[in-house]
């Protein structure tokens, strides 16, 4: 419902007034013009009756037309949602060998892009990122929010992970343990080159097939042997590594293990190409193999009411338009266009907002961006105060690549929306700001997002990121000493988060905001790495 177009009602009686005091004089000018019973002759039978029943009717099809463009709603009636019923968490190597050129432009950036293609697929899926070399972390946990995946994947770098070396074990366990105590079907997508250097990978394959996960395998590089790319700061290239030697380092995919790894995790494996059409028989395969994963479930929505008030203008207008027709033969110039504006009204209320915003979606998920944001957009226009158009236009926009526009559509949701809606476009602008590299006020738009929902753990881990992003001087790296268990009680309360400071963002300012979170009610990110098994030094560091 758009509440504010019933402002428009407070027009009505003084407009009547007017009208009203407009008729009166025009009759007193009227029979000073000519005595009664030549007027008689002169003015069609009924006429003063005729005016009167223009004077009530006109208002009542106004007043029913601003009604009806509110889109009143009342009552409720079931409606039934399916989702896919489907948790993936994708495992993604960013060692140093996955630097090597093997595969254009790196098997990295490769098995990104076939990720990224991916995404637009899982409509209804949850996605997680775990990011792995001689240790792992979430990257994001599990999340439908397609576009904050894509925004975080887009940043997953080997130096987003300081210990360097290939621990594909560790990077199984932790995934296994990060789908909590779902029990939708639960997908594993490795994405590496195979080259382990420590651990036992077959043996948390074999725990995740009898957790009853399905692990499959993207295997990236070539079998002959690339040397491993040191890169500098600036991502380019500065040398290659070598072992204590001298000698250059060849890193070779390794499809044996990587095969064994997914037997033994109940999927399949693939080797990875430069057309990425492997990925796409791969989610081709998975869909085969969890199609029957759905669920449905049932919800009450508000029925809207707008057609009895368009109905009841229509029945005013026939009658008026009847009754020109009857008494004058004819209809006036003026009666002409106003019929004429009507009907342009009424079209409009034929345009259904969530139709409209269902179309935009059909096209979004087809990949069509522009034409999603038209469609949601024309959903604006009907109903200015719908927030779910603006929220909506913003995830087609950031997925065109339009980010400012992203933003504006996302503070337009916000203004409309419950606190509900308001607390996910809150954390949607967070991720549009963190990929536009603006860090502040990407941890401003987390902060209001946990302020409305303080249980959002996404929100508080990207926040997390946010202040390391904003400065990264004044965060202490993540101590590699055991932590306790993921079953040790955690504190309860917490603490509100202090507003972002006014002006640029020192190290004190991050670090005070950094404290704030970690000691709420245990956050995702130490949560998390409890989870992560703890592994010694390797000589292997690719």
């Amino acid at each position: 419902m758009s509440p504010t177009v019933l402002l428009l009602l407070v027009l009505l009686p003084p407009v009547m007034a007017l009208l009203i005091w407009r008729e009166r004089a025009r009759r007193k000018k009227t029979r000073r013009l000519a005595e009664p019973v030549l007027l008689s002759q002169l003015l069609p039978p009924d006429h003063a009756r005729r005016r009167t029943w223009e004077l009530i009717l006109w208002p009542v099809v106004v007043a029913s037309l601003i009604v009806a463009l509110a889109r009143p709603a009342w009552g409720e009636e079931p409606s039934i949602v399916v989702s896919q019923g489907v948790s993936l968490m994708i495992v993604l190597d960013v060692s140093s060998s996955m630097n090597a050129a093997d595969l254009r432009p790196s098997r990295l950036e490769r098995a990104k892009l076939d990720i990224r293609g991916l995404l637009p697929e899982l409509d209804g899926y949850e996605v997680g990122l775990i990011l792995f070399a001689g240790s792992a972390f979430v990257q994001f946990p599990l999340t439908t929010d397609l576009l904050s995946a894509e925004t975080f994947l887009n940043g997953a770098t080997g130096a987003a992970v300081s210990r360097q070396g290939t621990a594909i074990e560790a990077a199984l366990r932790l995934a296994v343990e990060a789908f909590g105590s779902r029990s939708s079907a639960r997908i594993i997508l490795l994405a590496t080159d195979g080259e382990n250097h420590e651990g036992d990978p077959l043996a948390a394959a074999e725990q995740a097939a009898n957790e009853g996960i399905t692990l499959h395998v993207l295997g990236y590089g070539g079998t002959q042997g690339e040397p491993v790319p040191v890169l500098d700061a600036a991502g380019n290239v500065a040398g290659y590594k070598a072992d204590a030697s001298g000698n250059v380092i060849l890193s070779a995919l390794d499809e044996d293990i990587l095969q064994q790894i997914a037997g033994r995790g109940n999927g399949v494996y693939r080797r990875a190409g430069v057309e990425g059409t492997e990925i796409v028989a791969l989610l081709s395969q998975m869909r085969a193999r969890e199609g029957g994963g759905q669920e449905i479930t049932a919800r009450s929505q508000n029925v809207e009411r707008s057609g009895i008030f368009v109905a009841l203008a229509l029945l005013a207008l026939s009658a008026d338009l009847l009754a020109a027709l009857l008494y004058e033969g004819r209809l006036t110039d003026g009666r002409q266009t106003l019929l004429a504006l009507l009907v342009m009204v009424l079209a409009g209320c034929d345009v259904n907002p969530s139709e409209r915003i269902g179309a935009g979606g059909d096209l979004y998920r087809r990949g069509d961006y522009l034409g999603a944001v038209e469609a949601f957009q024309l959903a604006q226009a009907v109903a200015p105060d719908q927030p779910e158009a603006y929220y909506n236009a913003a995830s087609a926009l950031a997925r065109s690549g339009q980010l400012r526009r992203a933003v504006a559509a996302l503070e337009q949701a916000i203004r409309f929306a419950d606190a509900e809606l308001a607390a996910k476009a809150y954390y949607n602008l967070g991720n549009v700001y963190f990929e536009m590299s603006r860090f502040p006020e990407a941890i401003g738009a987390y902060q209001d997002a946990l302020r409305l929902n303080p249980a959002d753990e996404e929100a508080r881990y990207n926040l997390e990121l946010a202040l390391r992003r904003a400065a990264p001087p004044a965060v202490t790296p993540v101590s590699e000493t055991p932590a306790p268990p993921p079953d040790a009680p955690s504190p309860t309360g917490t603490a509100p988060v202090p507003p972002p400071p006014a002006g640029p963002l020192t190290v004190e300012d991050a670090e005070q905001l950094l404290d704030a979170v970690q000691n709420q009610q245990q956050t995702l990110g130490d949560y998390l790495r409890k989870l992560t098994p703890q592994a010694q030094p390797v000589e292997k560091d690719w």
